[in-house]
């Protein structure tokens, strides 16, 4: 009875690889490996975090300019 050998294979090229290579043999791609559910929701969290303070800037350029063209 064969031990089954764990496999992985290649996102660009769908060639046989080994599980835990970061570059392709065959095609020299880097080889992602999934990212863990924190690392997705740190991913996520900081993305609106940057979202949001570019928005509030946003917001606090355009009513220092309304104020000085409208406020006196």
């Amino acid at each position: 009875m064969a031990i089954a050998k764990p496999i992985a294979v290649c996102p660009q090229c769908r060639e046989v690889i080994h599980p835990q290579a970061r570059v392709c043999k065959h095609c020299q791609s880097e080889v992602r490996r999934g990212t863990s559910r924190r690392e997705r929701i740190a991913r996520r969290l900081n993305t609106f975090r940057v979202g949001f303070i570019a928005g509030l800037a946003t917001a606090l350029v355009l009513t220092l300019f309304l104020y000085l063209q409208f406020g006196r």
